[in-house]
């Protein structure tokens, strides 16, 4: 508003200057016309002199060729001189133009500060704009970095139990596990203990006949693909149910492997092994492994003492 007030007053000025301009204009017409009708009127004189002079007498003959030769008009004391005459016709006529072309100059700089202000605003604005995209960015960055701590203090942790394989009736009275020339095959279960879900992406259950008591050093299943007896996610505290079945009939009989209330010491042992493999909500990948061992002591599948063949990541 400030850079309003000099605008205003040259528009006043220039308005100002149109009206002297005017009244100056039609001053000078009156003056001047005097002095035009006098010129005129002397000129009229002149010619009228020149236009009654006596004939010349005929057979005279005039050699002497006079040049002719005009009288200057005296400039009267009212008269002003042309030259000046023409500077203030030119000055009173141009000064208008001359002061609204000032006025052009000085809107154009106030137009420019003006635009230079909204640039300047603008790049303010934009200043402010990447420092909230910034601090939004920070705060997304500070969210993830505090949920992935919580991911990692509360994560999942899954465990094998509860094998089992039906018991059926062979001849007479007579309950057996397993039966000569069979597949050997059950369910267990796969709980979730820890305090975070966990997505199973791969897993594998087998089942192993050794001839005595000992596990080989490499395991059985070593390098072999999943079977994928069990898939899918666990939430914590949950559960999911794996079926298994072995990939080749039981060479043996139940009486081999051992049974209870039989006094004598098997000469087979049955292992039920795998492993799984699942990961946590940040995508950080675990593993169980697992092995039980059928105690004909107890009917049962025990787990082994091996950390290579039983162990929960």
């Amino acid at each position: 508003m400030k850079s309003l007030k000099p605008l205003s007053l040259l528009i006043l000025i220039a308005s100002a200057l149109l009206l002297s301009d005017g009244t100056l204009g039609s001053a000078n017409a009156q003056s001047e016309s005097p002095s035009i009708r006098n010129s005129q009127n002397q000129e009229a004189k002149d010619q009228q002199s020149q236009t009654q002079k006596p004939p010349t007498p005929t057979g005279i003959s005039v050699s002497i060729a006079a040049t002719p030769t005009e009288a200057m008009p005296t400039p009267k004391g009212n008269q002003p001189n042309g030259n000046s005459q023409s500077w203030n016709d030119w000055f009173w006529q141009n000064l208008t133009g001359i002061l609204l072309v000032l006025v052009g100059i000085w809107a154009a700089r106030i137009a420019i500060g003006t635009l230079d202000q909204i640039a300047e605003q603008t790049r303010a604005g934009t200043i402010a704009a990447n420092a909230a995209k910034q601090g939004a960015d920070t705060a997304t960055e500070s969210a993830d970095t505090g949920r992935k701590a919580l991911l990692l203090q509360f994560r999942p942790k899954l465990i094998v139990r509860n094998f089992a394989i039906p018991l059926r009736a062979e001849s007479g009275n007579a309950t057996y596990y397993f039966f000569r020339n069979e597949l050997v095959g059950g369910q267990f279960y796969v709980a979730n203990i820890g305090a975070g879900a966990a997505t199973i992406t791969e897993s594998l259950c087998k089942v192993y006949l050794q001839k005595g008591g000992t596990l080989p050093m490499r395991r059985p299943y070593e390098g072999e693909n999943g079977n994928n007896p069990v898939l899918g996610k666990i939430k914590a505290g949950g559960r999911l149910t794996a079926i298994f079945q072995s990939d080749d009939p039981l060479p043996i009989s139940q009486l081999e492997i051992g049974m209870m209330g039989y006094d004598f010491s098997p000469s087979w042992t049955l292992y039920i092994m795998g492993w799984i493999e699942y990961s946590d909500d940040l995508g950080f990948g675990r593993r169980t492994a697992f092995c039980r061992q059928f105690d004909p002591k107890v009917n049962r599948f025990v787990p082994v003492t091996d950390p290579d063949y039983e162990h929960a990541e």
